[in-house]
């Protein structure tokens, strides 16, 4: 997670307004770009070994911050806000989905036909960029001590 908190720092989103602005006004090609960067970031994991207990928590999609049953990024850091509440006061630690998995789907090209990007896909990407960088600036301290982790869903092979 280290080299994902290096990311965030490099390019200064170190606050939500920082992270929307981001979003909104970056060329697409380097904004994807950088999405895939942080994407392989969070993918590699906290580095912490996760120890079996019963007080370790594993997350539902929604609860992680997923577009269901709303698709506003408000809402949406909401719940992961109110499910690292439970975390702190009742488990060791608490896996949600990864949050820069969408990216994985934009990008890989057995997935899409190399079509041209829509306008509404395009606004989705952003919209879950900035649901993700959020989540990962907010809740830096958790993910830094191994509290909440992301899972890794995403497997392939060369």
């Amino acid at each position: 997670m280290k080299d994902l908190f290096d990311l965030l720092d490099k390019l200064k989103l170190n606050s939500f307004n920082n992270i929307v602005e981001f979003c909104t006004k970056t060329r697409l090609d380097k904004f994807v770009l950088t999405l895939t960067e942080a994407f392989v970031y969070s993918s590699a994991g906290s580095g912490f070994i996760n120890i079996p207990s019963e007080y370790n928590f594993s997350a539902s999609m929604t609860l992680s911050g997923s577009n269901f049953p709303c698709e506003d990024p408000v809402h949406r850091i909401a719940r992961v806000s109110e499910l690292a509440t439970f975390s702190a006061l009742y488990a060791n630690s608490t896996t949600i989905y990864n949050p820069f998995d969408f990216v994985y789907y934009f990008i890989n090209p057995e997935l899409s036909s190399n079509k041209r990007i829509t306008k509404i896909e395009e606004i989705k990407f952003r919209h879950d960029a900035i649901v993700a960088l959020s989540l990962s600036l907010l809740f830096k301290p958790l993910l830094e001590r191994g509290l909440l982790k992301y899972s890794r869903t995403i497997f392939s092979e060369c």
